[in-house]
C-alpha cells in the first residue's frame, strides 16, 4: 500500500476519502518473480482503491498456493484453478476500469466490480465468463492458424432486434474479444459471456481453445484437471476470438442471424466470385 499526489477516487465506489496506490498484479507475486513494484499512478499496472474495497479484493490473492501456482506451476486442483480463475477476472475487471478492455467496456467494468464486492465478500466470477488456462514451458512464435468471430453480450455495437437477440454489428472499436495475461508460467485467457451460436456453442468455443493448447478452468466441475507443460503461441491466443463478425474464416460461433447476413454480403460482393 503506498500514496500517490495524483492518485484519484476508488476506481471501484469513487469513494475520495484517502484512496491508496494498489498493484493490480499483487507486490507479494511481483517480489517472487523479482520485479520492483511501481510507485506511481501512471504505472498499467497500479490503480486507486478505498480501504474497504481494497480489503475485499486482497482475499482474492492472499493465497499462498495460488502464488506458487502462478510463480512455479503447482499444485494444480479445482481450489487453485478456482481461484486463478477469480483472480485473473478481478484483474481483467480492474484493467478494463483503468484503460478500457476488450471483455467488458469501461463503465461495466465498473459496475461488475461493484456488485462482486458490494458485501465486501471477495466475489465471484460474472455469469457467463469462461476462463482458460495453459502451463507454458516455452513461449512459440508462430502464425496465427485459427481465428474465430463472436459476439460478447455486453459489446454494445451489436446490434439486437425486438427480441433482443443480435441481427446486426456496427464494425468499429476494439477487434480482439478476450483477455490475455501471460504471468509467472501460466497464461490465462478471459472469454466474457457470448451470444449463443446453437446448442453446441460452448463445446465449440472449449474445443477452439483447446485445440491451442488452452484447458476451461472456470467453470469446470472436472475433478481430474490437469494442465500439462507444452510450448505456447501467444499470438495465437490473444487472437483465438475475435468481435468483428466477417473478418475470419470461421464464421461458426456466430448467432444464426449474423450467420446467414455473413452469408448474403459474401454472395452480394463481387470479390467472392470465382
Amino acid at each position: 500500500m503506498a500514496t500517490d499526489a495524483n492518485l484519484g477516487p476508488c476506481v471501484i465506489c469513487g469513494d475520495l476519502d484517502n484512496p491508496t496506490l494498489e498493484h493490480i498484479i499483487p507486490q507479494a507475486l511481483l517480489l517472487r518473480m523479482g520485479v520492483e513494484p511501481a510507485t506511481t499512478a501512471d504505472h498499467p499496472f497500479t490503480t486507486s482503491l478505498c480501504n474497504d474495497c481494497n480489503t475485499a479484493t486482497s482475499k482474492l490473492h492472499n493465497n499462498t498456493d495460488l502464488l506458487d501456482l502462478i510463480e512455479t506451476g503447482a499444485p494444480v486442483s479445482q481450489n487453485t484453478l478456482r481461484a486463478l480463475a477469480f483472480w485473473i477476472v478481478w484483474i481483467t475487471l480492474l484493467l478494463g476500469v483503468k484503460r478500457g478492455g476488450d471483455v467488458w467496456p469501461i463503465e461495466d467494468a465498473r459496475q461488475r466490480l461493484q456488485s462482486r464486492f458490494s458485501d465486501r465478500s471477495g466475489g465471484g466470477v460474472p455469469k457467463g465468463t469462461r476462463v482458460y488456462a495453459a502451463l507454458v514451458n516455452e513461449d512459440e512464435t508462430s502464425t496465427l492458424s485459427a481465428q474465430y468471430s463472436i459476439l460478447l453480450r455486453n459489446d454494445p455495437r451489436v446490434i439486437l432486434d425486438h427480441a433482443n437477440f443480435p441481427t446486426g454489428y456496427r464494425p468499429s472499436g476494439a477487434k480482439t474479444a478476450a483477455a490475455v495475461l501471460r504471468v509467472g508460467n501460466l497464461v490465462v485467457m478471459v472469454l466474457g459471456p457470448t451470444w449463443s451460436s446453437g446448442p453446441d456453442h460452448i463445446s465449440l468455443i472449449d474445443k477452439a481453445a483447446a485445440d491451442i493448447g488452452l484447458t476451461p478452468i472456470w467453470p469446470s466441475t472436472n475433478p481430474e484437471i490437469t494442465l500439462t507443460p507444452h510450448t505456447v503461441a501467444l499470438k495465437e491466443v490473444w487472437n483465438l476470438f475475435v468481435c468483428t463478425p466477417f473478418t475470419t474464416r470461421n464464421n461458426e460461433l456466430l448467432p444464426a442471424a449474423l450467420r446467414a447476413l455473413e452469408s448474403a454480403v459474401s454472395y452480394l460482393d463481387p470479390s467472392t466470385e470465382t
